[in-house]
This record gives structure tokens, C-alpha cells and sequence, in this order.
């Protein structure tokens, strides 16, 4: 899906928010308990994250999506499918997987480079 497409947000609604967490403990737990194979070929780890977005064409139309956030490919990708071959998401209908290198909003808003007063332009 390209990424103009997306409508991204994060889960608002305080029931919501409560299953979401539900969701992520076990596939935290079920991950921490793979830590062979998730290191299997790797030679330098990296930070591996979850976090659930909103993701869909629409805001009408976006379904609760865990994303596997890690800069390593290939642990990222491994745990992709170490937990879609688990069969944990059984219990959780609507739920889809996604990853990333990197997350898909900023965590911070973002900052001006310089000052209205720094910012000079050429030929003025």
C-alpha cells in the first residue's frame, strides 16, 4: 500500500487502548522466549519494537496493524514471522502485521532548523 495512501493514527479510545496493550504482551512475551532464533545470523543486534497504528486508506477503513519496528532487516522480518506463523493474532480478528525500519510518525513535533531571525535570504 503506498504510503500516500495510509491514514496513520494511534489508537485514541481509552477500550481501545486497553486491547491494544492485551495484544502486545503476549507477542512481547512469545518474542523474548525466541531469543535464538531471533539472533540466529545476526552479528550485531538491533533495538526491535512494537507499536500499533491505524492503518488503511481511510480512517473509516483503518484496521489495527502491529508493526515490528527494528533498523535490522533481518530481525525484523524474522520476528514478522515468527509471530504470523505462531498463531497468537487467532484471537484478535481484524488485526494485521506490518514493519518498518523506522516508526511511521515522529515521536517528538518537529523543530525549525533556525529562528525567524537566524533565516536570512539572498539578494534581500
Amino acid at each position: 500500500m503506498p504510503l500516500e495512501k495510509i491514514a496513520a493514527g494511534k489508537p485514541s479510545d481509552p477500550p481501545k487502548k486497553k486491547q491494544f496493550g492485551q495484544v502486545l504482551e503476549p507477542i512481547r512475551n512469545f518474542l523474548s522466549s525466541q531469543h535464538e532464533q531471533l539472533s540466529k545470523g545476526i552479528s550485531v543486534r538491533k533495538a526491535l519494537l512494537l507499536d500499533i497504528y491505524m492503518l488503511g486508506p481511510t480512517a473509516e477503513q483503518a484496521r489495527p496493524t502491529i508493526i515490528f519496528l527494528c533498523e535490522n532487516k533481518t530481525q525484523r522480518q524474522c520476528a514478522h514471522e515468527l509471530v504470523r506463523n505462531s498463531k497468537l493474532l487467532d484471537q484478535y480478528p481484524g488485526f494485521r502485521l506490518g514493519e518498518s525500519a523506522r516508526p511511521l510518525r515522529p515521536t517528538i513535533s518537529p523543530q525549525p532548523l533556525v529562528s525567524d531571525g537566524d533565516a536570512t535570504v539572498k539578494g534581500e
